[in-house]
C-alpha cells in the first residue's frame, strides 16, 4: 500500500521485489513494497519475549507502512495459546495500544506465577 496526499491508503502494484525498486527509481519518495518479501511475521503464544515479538511487529509495520488499524489486525492475527486467549477476552473496540497493555499485563502475571512456583519449589527442598 501506498499513501496519497491525504494520507488515504492505496493499493501498490508491485507484484515483486523488482517492480518495488523500479517504483522506487521512477519515484524516491515511493513507499510502494513488494507483497511478499519471503519472511512471516511469526505467532506469539506468551511463552517467549514480549518485547522482541513486538519490535518485529514494529519492524513489518514500518516496512509495509501499516497504519495503526493494520497493526492491530496483524498483532490479532499472529496471538495464539495463552495469548490468543485474550481475543476471547477483549472488546472488538480495543485500540492497538489497550491490546499491547493486556499483552504487557498478561505476560506479567505469567511471570510471576513462574517465580512463585519456583520459589515454592526451591522453599520446600
Amino acid at each position: 500500500m501506498q499513501r496519497d496526499d491525504d494520507d488515504v491508503a492505496v493499493p501498490c502494484a508491485a507484484k515483486s521485489l523488482k517492480a518495488a525498486e523500479a517504483a522506487h527509481q521512477m519515484d524516491p519518495a515511493s513507499t510502494c513494497r513488494p507483497a511478499n518479501v519471503g519472511v512471516k511475521i511469526g505467532t506469539y503464544n506468551g511463552s517467549t519475549c514480549l518485547e522482541t515479538f513486538l519490535a518485529g511487529v514494529w519492524n513489518f509495520a514500518a516496512y509495509f507502512n501499516w497504519t495503526e488499524r493494520g497493526e492491530l489486525f496483524h498483532l490479532r492475527a499472529s496471538l495464539r495459546g495463552q495469548a490468543g486467549q485474550l481475543l476471547w477476552d477483549m472488546s472488538k473496540k480495543l485500540t492497538l495500544a489497550e491490546l499491547i497493555r493486556l499483552l504487557h499485563q498478561d505476560v506479567s502475571t505469567v511471570n510471576q506465577a513462574e517465580q512463585f512456583h519456583a520459589t515454592g519449589n526451591r522453599v520446600r527442598s
